[in-house]
């Protein structure tokens, strides 16, 4: 990709950003995704949202004054942000409302639909678990927003999937029993 006048850009996969060392992106780049969370609603935290493309899924903090809904499809200039790891999670910090471009809006979002949990695979990314493949035992409450599902594949093997009761993107209230969970994926 070129800008007028600036040197070219590189267009990178979300899963480039978990290649690149924590700090500060020094090469002009850009990303495309779609939002799978509203910081607007407490989704996660305030001013952070997640973003996937096909492949990957990252925390992004947005500066005060930026403004993404669920299903905004984006184009997000990299070049200055700065890389993290908190908590486990990748995070990508954004300095300027500028940096973001919301190319359309309302978009079709549908979970991934996952059988076994394999965090690292889906992490940040919108997905959808059947309740049924989850011991009831491993089901918690957790003290911030929702519930915190956990499967315990042996001690330390853990999988996360944070859901809210005020969650965009849940079609439903989390649940216990039978059906399924809709959430995004954490560490």
């Amino acid at each position: 990709v070129e800008v007028s006048g600036q040197e070219e850009m590189t267009e990178y996969a979300i899963s480039d950003l978990y290649t690149l060392a924590e700090g500060t992106i020094t090469q002009p780049g850009l990303i495309r995704g779609i939002v799978v969370s509203d910081a607007s609603s407490g989704n996660i935290d305030d001013n952070v949202v997640a973003v996937q493309d096909k492949g990957a899924g990252i925390l992004m903090r947005i500066p005060e004054g930026a403004f993404l809904d669920f299903a905004d499809e984006c184009e997000i200039f990299v070049y200055g942000g700065t890389l993290s790891v908190e908590n486990g999670m990748r995070y990508l910090s954004l300095q300027y409302s500028d940096d973001i471009d919301v190319l359309s809006s309302g978009n079709t979002v549908e979970p991934i639909e996952i059988s076994t949990p394999t965090g690292q695979d889906y992490m940040a990314m919108l997905c959808s678990i059947s309740l049924s493949q989850v011991a009831q035992e491993s089901l918690s409450k957790s003290s911030c927003s929702g519930m915190t599902l956990m499967e315990r594949y042996g001690w330390e093997d853990k999988f996360y999937m944070y859901v809210s009761d005020n969650a965009d993107f849940a079609e439903e209230k989390p649940m216990s029993g039978s059906g399924k969970i809709v959430g995004i994926v954490g560490a």
